[in-house]
């Protein structure tokens, strides 16, 4: 079964392209400063997956912390 034929694999590696995203822009531009429309913006996603996925901009700010 190839990569795109398994959703499970497509939706882990968002993930992780989403708090790559997150990480890079925290670091350069601080948390009060960075938007989850900067995120999703850099991520390749809507705010609605970021929303969706993390809940708010602060826990994913405490995701990407607790994996660094």
């Amino acid at each position: 079964m190839s990569h795109a034929e398994r959703p499970g694999l497509r939706l882990a590696a968002q993930a992780r392209r989403d708090r790559a995203a997150a990480l890079v822009l925290f670091a350069r531009d601080g948390y009060e400063r960075t938007s989850v429309d900067a995120i999703a913006a850099e991520a390749g996603v809507s705010k609605r997956t970021v929303y969706s996925h993390y809940g708010d901009k602060e826990n994913l700010f405490l995701l990407v912390l607790r994996e660094t």
